[in-house]
């Protein structure tokens, strides 16, 4: 009796209610071990009963509960589970669950399903904007086709889906255009392959949409003769019919079949797959003069529950745009372009980003190359070097032993050393070169370094956490300008410090000055060309002590907050001076904290004093006195 009930709760009979626990129970009590692809088969056709349902999230996660002891069952069905939290805008969860079925992919060995999981992996990153880590996982899936391509060669195209959506939201049109192709190219050698139908239709779409006629002319003739060689065109009610492909321009009669599909009334919602043709429908409501209709679908669309990948979001802004300004709707017109900026602004963001990890790992590479010529070009000048002292060791046993060849060698040693010289003139000038591009190096290093604090402050929560990664990523910045300004200048050793201490102070208080009143400066440096040991200690110095004035000075920010610094070189010394018109303070200044813990350090590396004169409500002073400099000119 037992058994006759888990068969009528299998996934492969008819349900007459809706999906319950019960069901679940059922299917997970009958999974059997090395008989994976029988249970997914058995899922895929619950699941798409039960993602219809208001309890969908619910019903996974109590799958997932009662699976715990069985990594092949998440396996199994965590790539359906990861693609509805990608759906319903839980992203987070999305990638968390996409990352586990990757690693038990991964234990198992599972090159199919890795793939899968791979390409699952860069499609969450997309709808979250991250377009840095989609195209990571876009290329590792691309790679992964590449290296087997007898099991997955059928399935490189998802993979240059991917990438020419990617290229496309970072604005790289050229490479777009030639990854959606090469998705074409990919599928020659698997005509029957199914994947053919929806990627040449894809293919031929984006043509049109771009009003590119010669390569959507060219497209479609391959997508009408692969129906053609299935006796025909398919075109069922809820798909796109296949004659809104062909055509360039849309008719009357296709934006009615689109609406079939659309089909929706003003209060309902729309359905995942009604999501997918949205934009089309609109496309061809805005060629066919119909505005107000292509506004009522957009805006259904973008305000749906749902999440919408940035490429299809884009695509509705400019849609609505069009039909807001053909309606003279300024006022709207201008609200959905902001949007666009913004979403813009934010995918070029991430575009940033990939730059950045991209040159790092090209930094790495180069700097090393940089290393071996520095090490090489020392050498060869040791052995000119040695060369030369052979030479005139030679030339003295000549001038001793044979004084009538005196004026021949003379001449021949005044023509060796010319050349030697020569040489060693272009050695130097090559190391200066050499020089500046490590300066410049060095400068990217510390970039890359400040950006990934930024990036981590922006990812913790504790707020101590994350005024210590601020602070840190100052004290970065304060080192990444001496090198900014000794790759930018023609010398290579030496730094004006009225040019780097005002560069310096404007960049600290632009990025504190988040308040609505604003803390006012006054600087008076004098100007003097200092050696790199001495302006990297002295501005880091300066950073650790203005931080500290606009965190402790002031309690209520006033008009009148002030901080005046001051530069200049008295006697034998090199005096900096800091002054507040804030609260002031008694007593002597705590020692425990590591900004103080690393001025008296950076002090003691210049053998100065750091002193602070204080009092209460009339402000405090901090002096350093440096005796131990190098002033350049």
């Amino acid at each position: 009796m037992r058994i006759l009930l888990i068969l009528l709760c299998l996934p492969g009979f008819v349900f007459a209610q809706d999906v319950t626990k019960s069901d679940i129970d059922s299917l997970v009590y009958t999974y059997q071990d090395n008989n994976e692809d029988k249970f997914e088969k058995q899922f895929l056709r619950l699941s798409s009963k039960f993602e219809k349902q208001d309890n969908t999230l619910q019903l996974y996660q109590y799958l997932d509960s009662i699976s715990k002891d069985k990594a092949k069952i998440k396996l199994s069905f965590y790539n359906k589970y990861a693609s509805y939290l990608y759906r319903v805008d839980k992203k987070e969860e999305g990638l968390r669950v996409n990352s586990i079925g990757l690693n038990l992919a991964k234990k198992y060995g599972y090159k199919r399903i890795q793939f899968e999981y791979t390409q699952l992996k860069s499609y969450g990153f997309t709808s979250k904007s991250s377009l840095d880590s989609a195209l990571f996982y876009a290329n590792k899936a691309e790679k992964m086709a590449l290296h087997n391509k007898e099991k997955l060669g059928h399935k490189l195209n998802t993979a240059y889906i991917r990438k020419a959506d990617i290229e496309g939201l970072l604005g790289n049109f050229k490479a777009r255009d030639s990854f959606y192709e090469k998705a074409v190219k990919s599928l020659e050698a698997y005509p029957e392959d199914r994947q053919n139908a929806y990627v040449l239709s894809a293919v031929v779409h984006h043509y049109k949409f771009q009003k590119n006629y010669a390569k959507h002319a060219y497209y479609s003739q391959k997508l009408k003769a692969y129906y053609l060689n299935r006796d025909g065109f398919s075109t069922p009610e809820k798909h796109i019919s296949i004659s809104s492909f062909l055509e360039f321009e849309d008719t009357e009669e296709q934006v009615r079949e689109l609406k079939k599909v659309v089909n929706i009334s003003k209060d309902s919602a729309l359905t995942t797959n009604q999501q997918y043709y949205v934009n089309t429908l609109a496309e061809g409501l805005i060629k066919i003069g119909k505005h107000d209709e292509a506004v009522f679908y957009l805006k259904k669309y973008l305000s749906s529950e749902r999440n919408i990948e940035p490429l299809f979001k884009l695509r509705s802004y400019s849609l609505l745009e069009n039909s807001y300004l053909f309606k003279d709707d300024c006022d709207n017109a201008l609200d959905i372009v902001q949007k666009k900026a913004i979403l813009i602004d934010s995918l070029r963001t991430q575009q940033m980003i990939t730059k950045i990890a991209d040159s790092k790992v090209k930094y790495e590479t180069e700097k090393k190359e940089a290393q071996l010529k520095i090490l090489k070009l020392e050498k060869e000048k040791e052995k000119q070097q040695k060369n030369l002292f052979i030479i005139i060791a030679i030339l003295g046993i000549f001038l001793i032993g044979i004084t009538t060849y005196f004026l021949y060698k003379n001449r021949l040693k005044n023509k060796k050393l010319n050349s030697q010289n020569s040489i060693l003139e272009r050695t130097l000038d090559e190391k200066n070169v050499l020089l500046k591009e490590v300066h410049h190096r060095v400068k990217n290093s510390f970039q890359i370094v400040s950006s990934l604090l930024y990036l981590q402050s922006e990812n913790v929560t504790d707020e101590k956490a994350k005024i210590a990664i601020k602070e840190a990523e100052n004290r970065v910045r304060s080192m990444v300008l001496v090198h900014q300004k000794l790759y930018n200048k023609d010398e290579l050793v030496g730094i004006n410090s009225k040019e780097y201490i005002s560069d310096l102070v404007k960049d600290i208080f632009e990025s504190h000055n988040t308040q609505k009143e604003t803390i006012a400066y006054q600087l008076n440096i004098e100007s003097h060309v200092l050696d790199i040991e001495t302006i990297t200690p002295l501005g880091l110095i300066l950073n650790e002590l203005i931080i500290n004035t606009m965190k402790h000075a002031f309690e209520d920010f006033e008009k009148d907050n002030t901080i005046r610094i001051d530069f200049s070189k008295v006697e034998e010394e090199l005096v900096l001076k800091v002054a507040d018109n804030g609260k002031g303070f008694e007593g002597e200044i705590k020692q425990s904290s590591f900004g103080i813990t690393l001025m008296k350090a950076l002090s003691k590396q210049l053998k100065g004093t750091l002193n602070y004169n204080s009092k209460l409500k009339e402000g405090t002073q901090a002096i350093l006195s440096i005796s131990k400099f190098n002033i350049l000119s």
